[in-house]
């Protein structure tokens, strides 16, 4: 017999069911360091960053990424401001 009984009326007798589920966190911290190759009206940088974080399901993980960035403009002209970035950790899923 799986579940409940076919003559089952509930009444005085209650169905409980209980679930006790860990829960899902990830705590950790990532160091960026990133240097300016030219400023001024027109400005740019590059960076990278690494990181380490401990989830409750899956342990601990690294994390690694690299960014770039350019700025256009200068006071009261506004700015423009791009930037790519690409970051990789030891959890991702694989498709």
């Amino acid at each position: 017999m799986r579940g409940l009984p076919d003559d089952f009326q509930g009444g005085e007798d209650a169905v409980t069911k209980t679930v006790s589920i860990k829960p899902n966190r990830t705590i950790g911290g990532t160091v960026d360091v990133g240097v300016e190759i030219f400023g001024g009206p027109i400005g740019g940088g590059i960076g990278s960053s690494f990181g380490v974080f401990h989830n409750t399901y899956k342990g601990w993980g690294l994390e690694k990424g690299m960014h770039a960035s350019i700025s256009i403009g200068s006071g009261s002209a506004g700015s423009l401001t791009g930037g790519l970035s690409i970051t990789n950790n030891s959890q991702m899923e694989r498709i």
